[in-house]
């Protein structure tokens, strides 16, 4: 499964934000407010075209495509566990034993 990693700067919010995008055409994102966990998640129409204008908010009005290693930096320091859960859930990660 190929991945993009997209990251939006805290400019009118209290913190910036992470997403994912999967070639299976999901954007996704988790944020914690508060004691509450907000998750984005929008069907997108294209992998290789994304446009991340469309995602844009009043909150987070610039996104900009990151690279893998700056995302797992950017998730750290955010302590941010929900990308990496997030990434196995899909399988992008899974590797399968070899069976004899």
């Amino acid at each position: 499964m190929k991945v993009k990693y997209f990251y939006s700067p805290a400019i009118f919010s209290n913190q910036p934000k992470l997403y994912v995008l999967t070639d299976d055409f999901i954007l996704y994102s988790e944020s914690r407010e508060y004691a509450l966990i907000r998750i984005d998640r929008y069907k997108v129409q294209s992998f290789l075209n994304f446009n991340p204008k469309k995602y844009e908010t009043e909150e987070h009005p610039i996104i900009l495509e990151i690279d893998e290693l700056e995302a797992s930096k950017i998730s750290k320091d955010l302590q941010h566990n929900w990308m990496r859960r997030y990434l196995l859930e899909k399988k992008v990660f899974y590797k399968q034993s070899m069976q004899a």
